[in-house]
């Protein structure tokens, strides 16, 4: 402001003096004036600088002698110039511009000096009211500039309420922003709490969870009693139940802190179902349950998108309708449609026969920890977290997911899902000189129906039998492959045989269910159930179902020559590593802290790769890591170590690379994933990988052929190379 308020003030008191001062010199000259009225014009300015000071209020003091002056003026030139209309319009006007002060006090002044002005002059000297010929019609307008200077005060008074109100509103604004800024930081902090507790939730079960889960898995590669071997596997079934429900809750939390990633990567989709397959098959061991699978052999056989959070819809679907059903079968269809050269849209459906949903609790399915009619379903495990990660992860990836069930019928849960094409070569094809006549006997219709449509989709001819005496000896037909379940080649092997001697010689394909043991049976092919469209190809072509990698980490091997070091707090967790190591034939040497880890490098021993667990006392895995890059040599610069963490939270990844770790692997530890960073990091000319027999030779085993395309390796590990 270019002059301060004190300064401002000053300037109109002396204005106002100045002007009174002018005034009353010219009264003197013409005795118009009453002699008060220049008594007022001296008294008011120092009345109100008097109340100013004794308030301390300078803006009162301005409001007051801004009233004061225009009244003034007003007068004093009305009665100058004996012009009574002018200062009738002239209060009107002061009125309305003390208005603008939006102050009650100064209207009233307004009012109660007009009412002063006038009464004074009716008594004193009426003919100085010059220009109104009656008394009534000066009366008429007196009440007419009173009821205008009513309004304006009760104008005035509006407003001044409105701004209070409007104030007030402001204020309870800024109260409710300041408490939000409150809660955000208390939300802030309260996040950062949780993250904590994950980490150390996921810290202290993991941890006990990977000797429970280790230790299991080196008793089932022992030669045990059946008892035994059932116990540990439960045991082991009942840990991993507890893993998945701690994965799930947090899954759920990268959700909700949006950390979680969408990782988009080549994938061959029968390996995702084949993975799928040998988990719920399992998990469906206990039940009356048939598992049905039909995959549209069109699908391109190596797409783009995140294959990992695929499966964990897939099987999040397929274990809750496992839970849910008691009896009767589950379907997974996988239907395809191109929507462009490089993209497809892909339709998932996990259907069941179990006990269905209500309409009224379809709404809550997709909610955070939801679970329908609870009282029914008391024994069905989990955290009501499942479905709702499926809804969010779909929705991450683009996709869509919805339900429909008819309650005590059975349920579908669908969800599409676009993918780039990597390579258009379907995922499953008989070439014409390859195509054969097949004869399919089962004596379950649900797998007749599914064998019909895939080997039509194949362009394959095949006849369908479900009894012994549908397969007519008289028949000149001859077949390339004979399909049988495993029941009804048990029941009828001799007539089988002496059918496929009688009609070209078919080669026998064995069906197992579930797990059933494949061995003792001779001159025949053997595959697990459920066969679909990749299997029946892979049979008919001889040839493996594709792999993108021929050297994936599900190939075992050995490498005797390999040294490695293990450095962990916990002499269980150390006993199990060291024991899931056994089998590749490398020299373990352990190490039970960070310390005890430095000293053995300085000792000059030297190690292929370095196993570090993470949260350890006094030097923890990050600190031992710090240390060895820094000791001289250009070996402690190079070699490799892989973290060892129950730490399974967001970013821990990301955490761990950027401390120069060249890997990690998860607690409770799997063997794939173990494999997997030993083939990653061991050098190539140390890995023997172990040969196995693929072929359609008549012998594997004890008589049954290893079909190409059936990754033993992967299942003698999934039953802890133990058959």
């Amino acid at each position: 402001m270019l002059l301060e308020k004190r300064d401002a003030h000053r300037i109109l008191l002396l204005i106002y003096v100045v002007t009174c001062i002018f005034f009353m010199f010219m009264s003197s000259q013409v005795s118009v004036y009453p002699q008060f009225f220049n008594i007022y014009c001296i008294i008011t300015p120092i009345v109100a600088y008097l109340l100013t000071k004794i308030s301390r209020d300078s803006y009162k003091f301005q409001m007051y002698m801004m009233t004061s002056f225009f009244l003034s003026m007003v007068v004093l030139y009305g009665i100058y110039y004996q012009n009574p209309g002018t200062i009738q319009d002239g209060f009107i006007t002061v009125a309305c511009v003390v208005s603008l002060y939006f102050d009650f006090a100064p209207n009233l002044y307004c009012l109660v000096f007009t009412a002063l002005y006038y009464s004074f002059w009716i008594v004193y000297d009426y003919d100085m009211l010059l220009g109104y010929r009656t008394l009534e019609e000066l009366m008429v307008r007196i009440i007419i500039l009173i009821i205008a200077q009513v309004f304006l005060m009760a104008l005035v008074s509006f407003i001044n309420r409105s701004k209070r109100t409007l104030t007030q509103k402001t204020q309870s604004t800024e109260d409710l922003l300041q408490i939000v800024e409150i809660k955000k930081k208390e939300a802030v902090a309260a996040s950062q709490t949780k993250a904590d507790f994950l980490a150390n939730m996921s810290h202290e079960i993991r941890t006990p969870m990977n000797a429970i889960v280790g230790m299991t898995e080196m008793i089932l590669r022992d030669d045990i009693n059946p008892g035994v071997r059932e116990n540990a596997r439960n045991i082991k079934s009942a840990g991993n139940a507890l893993l998945a429900i701690v994965n799930d809750i947090l899954d759920f939390s990268k959700i909700e802190s949006g950390k979680m990633e969408i990782i988009n990567v080549r994938y061959q989709l029968t390996s995702v179902i084949n993975d799928i397959i040998n988990i719920i098959t399992v998990r469906m061991q206990d039940k009356n349950l048939d598992l049905v699978v039909n995959i549209d052999p069109k699908i391109p056989s190596e797409l783009v998108g995140d294959e990992i959070r695929i499966r964990q819809i897939l099987l999040n679907l397929l274990n809750n309708a496992v839970k849910f059903t008691s009896e009767g079968h589950i379907t997974l269809r996988v239907a395809y449609q191109p929507v462009s050269n490089d993209m497809c849209l892909l339709h998932f459906d996990v259907s069941d026969t179990g006990m269905g949903i209500k309409p009224e609790d379809k709404q809550k399915l997709f909610g955070s920890f939801q679970r329908v009619d609870t009282r029914q379903n008391r024994a069905v495990e989990g955290t009501g977290l499942g479905l709702s990660i499926c809804k969010r992860l779909t929705e991450l990836m683009g996709g869509t997911i919805s339900v429909e069930s008819v309650y005590g019928q059975g349920s579908t849960f669908s969800f599409e899902l676009h993918q780039y094409i990597a390579k258009q070569k379907p995922l499953a094809s008989v070439p014409a000189d390859k195509t054969a006549h097949v004869l399919y006997f089962d004596e379950k219709a649900i797998y007749r129906d599914q064998a019909r449509t895939d080997l039509q989709r194949l362009g394959v001819s095949a006849r369908f039998a479900s009894k012994i005496k549908d397969l007519d000896p008289a028949s000149n037909a001859t077949y390339s492959y004979f399909f049988v379940s495993k029941p009804l080649f048990d029941e009828f092997s001799h007539q089988i045989r002496e059918f496929c001697e009688n009609h070209g010689q078919p080669k026998i394909v064995l069906m197992f269910d579930k797990n059933e043991l494949s061995t003792g049976y001779k001159d025949v092919l053997v595959v697990r159930r459920p066969v679909y469209a990749a299997v029946f190809a892979s049979v008919l072509t001889e040839t493996p179902i594709e792999s993108l990698d021929s050297d994936e980490f599900t190939e075992s091997f050995i490498a005797p020559e390999a040294n490695v070091l293990v450095v962990d707090d916990n002499a269980v967790n150390l006993k199990v590593v060291k024991g899931l190591l056994e089998p590749y034939q490398m020299h373990v040497t352990t190490a039970n802290s960070g310390k005890e880890c430095l000293e053995i490098l300085r000792e000059g021993e030297k190690f292929d790769i370095i196993y570090m667990d993470h949260m350890m006392p006094e030097l923890d895995g990050i600190d031992t890591l710090r240390m060895i890059r820094q000791m001289e040599g250009e070996y402690f610069q190079k070699v490799p170590v892989v973290a060892l963490t129950a730490n399974a939270v967001s970013g821990v990844r990301e955490m761990f690379f950027n401390e120069g770790f060249q890997d990690y692997v998860s607690k409770p530890i799997e063997l794939s994933q173990l494999e997997k960073s030993l083939k990653s990091n061991l050098p190539d000319e140390m890995i023997i990988r172990k040969q196995h027999t693929v072929a359609s030779a008549p012998h594997f085993g004890e008589g049954a052929v290893q079909l190409r395309g059936v990754d033993c390796s992967r299942g003698l590990m999934n039953c802890g190379n133990n058959l």
